[in-house]
């Protein structure tokens, strides 16, 4: 009796084992890859504590390479706990600050709150930069569209944003020669 039993109870292992085999063979090998514990917000320094390694089925991984040592780097867009980090989602090692948010080319200029004040945009949102020149035909004109906000300063009343290569001199005159005011743009 005792022999049957254990037979059958090894028979049914056998089977939920090759079971598991099979259903992890369709979602391919195992790989490990840096994960989320917390939520990151766009701007933040990945902490030794935001970062877990964990194994995770190749199929169900982002097509981006994950992040190789992503702690101490900085998010360019907000991670979510339980996401796994990939490279275009952090800034390069070292960089810090705004220049770690600039895109690729983008120029970086600090807007001052100005007379009707400053949208309640935060790191990572959008804003048009529009300028007003009250001499124009046209008084109120944009010179940089969706603008990333890359850091905000309430002590200063400013808000930098990055704009394209050949907007940063409108931009810049703008600021000279007019009123610059900051519109949030939808994603």
């Amino acid at each position: 009796m005792a022999a049957a039993l254990a037979g059958t109870t090894g028979l049914t292992v056998d089977s939920a084992l090759a079971r598991a085999d099979a259903q992890a063979s369709r979602f391919g090998r195992l790989r490990t890859v840096p994960v989320a514990t917390r939520a990151v917000a766009a701007g933040q320094v990945v902490g030794d504590d935001a970062v877990r390694l964990e194994r995770r089925p190749a199929s169900l991984l982002p097509a981006a390479a994950p992040a190789s040592d992503p702690a101490k780097r900085v998010a360019v867009v907000a991670l979510l706990a339980g996401e796994v980090i990939v490279e275009p989602k952090l800034a390069p090692a070292g960089r810090r600050g705004a220049v770690a948010l600039l895109p690729p080319g983008a120029r970086a200029l600090a807007i001052p709150g100005g007379v009707g004040g400053r949208p309640p945009a935060g790191v990572g949102d959008r804003v048009d930069v529009l300028a007003t020149f009250p001499e124009a035909e046209e008084p109120t004109v944009v010179v940089a569209e969706r603008a990333l906000v890359v850091a905000v300063d309430p002590e200063a009343d400013t808000v930098t944003v990055a704009v394209r290569r050949q907007d940063a001199p409108r931009v810049a005159f703008a600021l000279v020669a007019g009123t610059v005011t900051l519109a949030l743009a939808a994603a």
